[in-house]
């Protein structure tokens, strides 16, 4: 998701995009000289063409904004089970292209426009290094990709859109964007943990997971363990992978992050079982951010076959957490954490049950939060980032699990 700027960024994007109109593709004639100087404007139809211009130019213009209905019935993305947010704004763009050719020509129209609709459809998935073509904005950072299909326009359409702004018609295709997700700025609600539960009413325990062991011809990533049943992993702790057919030599286990040019790869530490092997996570805190990697592991039998992809969450830890200005009614905080937090993470604190999003920040182990209205007494932090929390709960093999007093503040 991202913030307010995100419809400009795709505005900008399409703009960016479209500027290469006045270059030859693939297959057009070379040198092609047909469509000298051509620029692309994001104006209304009234304004879009000056009187006196005669070069040839692309108009993008934003006409009409919609809700996506189907976004709007799914659950707040990034959200954790019995916590509460309000979803994300979900928006569908639409915009109508217009070309207007050298000296008003509409033969260099035609083959602008051409040109235009061929670019768009080979960008059809929008790049997140094309988003970032306005700076503020972290559109690129959404997990849903931002998508352009054509839009039919019927002739009572054009007729209205066209007529509304007093012009003649000039060649035009509409375009629709989506999904744009704008993040809410009404903070969530996310409890802590319960450390204990009850057996259900009857005293009927949950029944057991179903596991199929089944010889399978490739080798497959099943599960992951951390130490102490902790549900993710932390800088330099082991970490069990469990799968099957896993026995080949060498075996090499990758892992990526979004963030990542190139996967790391770890070998394995420790004893190998055909089930099972172990990977120890570096300690190095400026190298592995926080956040979902996804891991999979090539084997060399007879030969090199590469397993499935399984989910891996690196959680960060706090630290220390400081008051650096406490009042009943103002509260910033000061964490520190281990690993360093990168500058394009998205990263929030979670005071009791009140989630608050971190200062700007670049890449850095050094966070702050401000809070409003503030809880007091002995309260309980998690660090958020990228969706993966610190772990209040360090040791799930104690009875009963306790919170972890490196995450409690005592408030005013």
């Amino acid at each position: 998701m991202s913030n307010t700027l995100a419809i400009a960024a795709v505005t900008s994007a399409l703009q960016q995009i479209l500027g290469d109109v006045a270059n030859p593709l693939p297959g057009d004639p070379d040198p092609d000289s047909a469509l000298p100087g051509a620029f692309v404007t994001c104006k209304p139809l009234d304004i879009a063409r000056a009187q006196d211009e005669k070069k040839n130019q692309l108009n993008l213009f934003l006409f009409q904004l919609q809700h996506h209905a189907g976004f709007r019935n799914m659950a707040t993305p990034g959200m954790h089970e019995g916590e509460s947010a309000q979803q994300p704004l979900s928006l569908v763009l639409y915009y109508v292209l217009t070309a207007y050719g050298a000296n008003d020509d509409d033969l260099q129209a035609h083959r602008m426009i051409g040109r235009a609709m061929s670019i768009l459809h080979d960008n059809s998935t929008m790049s997140r290094s094309v988003l970032q073509s306005l700076i503020g904005s972290d559109l690129w950072q959404q997990a849903e990709r931002v998508r352009i299909r054509p839009h039919p326009l019927g002739t009572e359409e054009i007729s209205k859109l066209w007529t509304g702004f007093s012009r003649p018609y000039r060649i035009s295709i509409g375009y629709e964007v989506s999904v744009v997700l704008i993040d809410s700025t009404k903070p969530a609600i996310a409890p802590i943990p319960v450390l204990t539960r009850g057996k259900p009413v009857g005293g009927v325990e949950p029944g057991p997971r179903v596991s199929a062991n089944l010889e399978l011809p490739y080798p497959v990533l099943e599960s992951f363990e951390c130490d102490l049943k902790r549900p993710a992993v932390r800088l330099g702790e082991m970490l069990t992978i469990r799968g099957h057919n896993l026995g080949g030599t060498p075996l090499v286990a990758r892992f990526n992050h979004r963030l990542f040019g190139d996967p790391e790869e770890l070998l394995p530490t420790g004893p190998r079982t055909p089930t099972s092997f172990q990977v120890q996570i570096p300690a190095t805190a400026a190298a592995w951010p926080p956040g979902t990697y996804t891991v999979d592991v090539d084997v060399t039998s007879d030969q090199v076959r590469t397993t499935n992809v399984l989910s891996v969450p690196l959680a960060p830890r706090i630290t220390s957490v400081t008051k650096v200005t406490s009042t009943s009614s103002l509260l910033m905080l000061e964490v520190v954490c281990t690993p360093e937090v990168w500058a394009d993470q998205k990263v929030s604190l979670i005071v009791g049950n009140q989630q608050v999003a971190a200062d700007p920040h670049g890449q850095t182990d050094t966070l702050q939060f401000m809070l409003d209205n503030p809880p007091s007494g002995l309260t309980y932090v998690r660090l958020r980032v990228d969706g993966v929390d610190s772990l209040l709960v360090t040791d799930f093999t104690s009875t009963p699990p306790v919170y972890d007093p490196l995450q409690a503040i005592i408030l005013p």
